[in-house]
């Protein structure tokens, strides 16, 4: 008898484990595994019971019950209606990816000075091609005390980019290079640099492609976006060319020359503030994907 209850029991607990693998394994289904082995940090698995083990290991967290709370870490809780599960799962996935790279990245202790005195510097690297300026701009950060992470955009994932302190003395500064023009990638940069300038330390900070949010991450959004046009814009020299009217790629060419930016810059700017169609000087604009790949 005493060993009839034993066997019922062990069955029972295998049953109920299967079921949670099961349900790990479903949950592995909503998110593109090859983005994480294409990263080098999950091995090369076929099975959905294994590439749920693997995923699970490398978010360091015992279920994707977790990745599914809308506050676990990117905040949903404002915009439910045009948000669904595997949206909410594939954006805490790219920035737990983002925040267990940063992590991994030696920095010297954060210096806002420091970081300051470098903006100039880091604007001009428009003018440079990915491969010149990429290990420059993370010594650089490195040296503020900030680590620099690029990543591939996950499907799915609305998230554009994160900053998160880890400490007083560290914080993580994550992009990924889902659109792949220069002059987007370079506005996203000192978007999040602006993120960092704010000093939130006890913020997880997360740029999202949904219309609504708190009041005050749309403060923080507007101060950051602001930081960001002109820094790499500066307002009285464009305010001057837009009172010139010509919008003609000579005039874009000599107005970027003279003050030292990318023209494919001032041509997305233009786009995005109507100045110009969508469809016009695109030939400005230069197209890189820039991805530190994981060793």
């Amino acid at each position: 008898m005493a060993q009839l209850a034993k066997t019922y029991n062990e069955k029972v607990i295998e049953i109920e484990r299967r079921k949670i693998e099961d349900y790990e394994a479903g949950c592995a289904q909503l998110i593109d595994y090859s983005y994480f082995i294409d990263l080098g940090v999950v091995p090369i698995v076929r099975k959905s019971a294994d590439k749920a083990k693997e995923l699970l290991k490398f978010f360091k967290i015992a279920s994707f019950n977790v990745l599914k709370t809308t506050d676990f870490l990117v905040n949903y809780r404002t915009a439910v209606s045009v948000i669904n599960e595997k949206n909410v799962i594939n954006s805490n996935a790219w920035v737990q990816t983002a925040l267990n790279i940063g992590q991994q990245i030696n920095t010297e202790s954060f210096d806002l000075r420091k970081l300051n005195s470098y903006l100039q510097e880091i604007r001009k690297m428009t003018l440079q091609n990915p491969a010149d300026f990429l290990p420059r701009l993370t010594e650089i950060l490195v040296s503020c005390g900030v680590a620099f992470v690029v990543l591939p955009h996950l499907k799915n994932s609305g998230v554009n980019g994160a900053v998160k302190w880890i400490n007083k003395e560290k914080v993580i500064l994550a992009i990924n290079n889902r659109r792949k023009y220069a002059d987007i990638f370079w506005f996203s940069l000192f978007h999040e640099i602006g993120h960092v300038l704010q000093r939130k330390i006890t913020m997880l900070i997360v740029g999202i492609d949904v219309e609504e949010m708190d009041e005050t991450n749309k403060i923080l959004e507007r101060e950051a976006d602001d930081f960001a046009r002109n820094s790499l814009l500066p307002m009285d020299p464009y305010s001057e060319f837009l009172s010139g009217k010509d919008y003609s790629e000579g005039a874009i060419r000599r107005f970027a020359n003279k003050i030292d930016i990318h023209p494919g810059i001032v041509v997305g700017r233009l786009q995005i503030e109507e100045h110009i169609g969508f469809e016009r000087s695109n030939g400005l604009r230069e197209k890189y994907i820039i991805h530190k790949k994981k060793k």
